[in-house]
């Protein structure tokens, strides 16, 4: 392939967005990804409590500015549950959480990854409760707004994929030796297409660059 047509790359290897949902379905399915659930204190305005989650399958979507990609994950039978000032119990909940963040190329040891690294840099999340779930909110509306509900489980979101998620990687370890044979990676880059005229051409592209012997 003619370099002038791949960027400077040797290769280039094109995912789209729906093969990549499948491959997250899939490790989702195992708990590989992303856990199924997530239980999280809170103490802020004058109450206290747990927020529970129970997640659905995440969906990730490319129509972001690249390389940067979205990754919805969509909740439902949920609950808020305070201990102060009083108890009770808000459920069942459900909405959508929206994260942003990059995709790129990590290296560890003499391997790269394709990831995206929630530690590294600002990812943005979303988070929104449903109709019905607003209605069983209503309690607590009196003394938190709605939007200050969602900032705060977003919040504790972040907390928890940077702590203990860390990042979802999109590859398998990829040797990476700059030696004499020209087969060997040794240079990976990764970008996202956004074709708004079709849907189904959105995708994760992978240049990869050989060893320095192949001219690349």
């Amino acid at each position: 392939m003619s370099q002038d047509r791949t960027s400077g790359f040797d290769a280039l290897v094109q995912i789209t967005e729906n093969e990549i949902n499948t491959q997250i379905e899939t490790a989702f399915l195992a708990g590989l990804l992303f856990p199924p659930s997530m239980s999280v204190p809170f103490n802020t305005g004058g109450i206290s409590g747990i927020a529970d989650l129970n997640f659905l399958t995440p969906v990730v979507d490319l129509d972001r500015p690249r390389p940067q990609i979205g990754i919805t994950v969509p909740f439902a039978n949920s609950q808020l549950q305070t201990t102060s000032p009083f108890p009770f119990n808000l459920a069942p909940l459900g909405g959508t959480i929206t994260i942003v963040d990059s995709i790129e190329v990590v290296t560890e040891g003499t391997n790269q990854i394709i990831t995206v690294d929630f530690n590294n840099g600002a990812p943005v999340i979303n988070v929104s409760f449903d109709t019905d779930s607003q209605s069983v909110l209503a309690p607590v509306l009196t003394v938190m707004t709605l939007v200050q509900i969602e900032n705060l489980l977003a919040g504790f979101v972040l907390q928890e994929l940077q702590s203990n998620i860390g990042r979802i990687d999109f590859s398998s370890p990829i040797p990476v030796v700059d030696d004499t044979d020209p087969t060997t990676v040794f240079d990976i880059k990764v970008t996202t297409i956004n074709d708004t005229s079709a849907a189904d051409r959105d995708c994760v592209v992978f240049g990869i660059r050989m060893s320095s012997e192949t001219g690349g």
